[in-house]
């Protein structure tokens, strides 16, 4: 979203964006294909025999294990696709997600986030292993209308883990811009 506003300024009133994937690096580092979160995303297992296989799975170990099972549930029926050959499959496969996290270091949003004249809102879990505190920091500093928040109780999955925690976030930020 902070890519596509820089692209074209106005597309957007106001901007929440929880963890957003720029790495405050200038010039930007480059792809980086040793990122642990890619590496965790090729390792993540793409094919079930069932939805709720899929679900019976990702709620038995972390990450997905701390997500809310209505959230879990909705990531599960909407996220998996039905696989010809019988089965499902994750509708953004493995690789594609690890090339997203690769790419976070490569693209040049840092560089321009003074372009971003909208109010944005950066949030991040307070129990992240991701893109937590300092890096929103150092996003923060170079936005011309930002506000900032650690999102108490959750982790990077944070929309996902607490819901109701980070949808009040969002509607203190929107209610006050907009």
């Amino acid at each position: 979203m902070l890519l596509a506003e820089q692209a074209r300024p106005g597309t957007f009133a106001a901007l929440y964006c929880f963890e957003p994937t720029v790495i405050p690096a200038d010039p930007p580092l480059g792809r980086d294909p040793g990122n642990w979160l890619a590496a965790g995303a090729r390792r993540r297992r793409e094919r079930f025999a069932s939805r709720q296989e899929a679900y019976d799975n990702y709620a038995s170990k972390p990450p997905f294990s701390d997500v809310a099972p209505a959230a879990l549930r909705a990531y599960v029926d909407h996220g998996f696709a039905d696989h010809p050959d019988g089965g499902v499959e994750l509708a953004c496969r493995g690789e594609h997600e690890a090339m997203v996290h690769e790419m976070a270091s490569a693209h040049d949003a840092f560089l321009h986030l003074g372009e971003v004249r909208c109010p944005v809102m950066l949030a991040s879990g307070e129990g992240t292993e991701a893109f937590g505190p300092v890096l929103i920091k150092g996003q923060a500093e170079r936005l011309p209308d930002v506000r900032t928040e650690v999102v108490p109780g959750v982790s990077h999955l944070g929309p996902l883990v607490g819901p109701p925690a980070v949808a009040a976030s969002v509607r203190r930020f929107f209610t006050g811009v907009v």
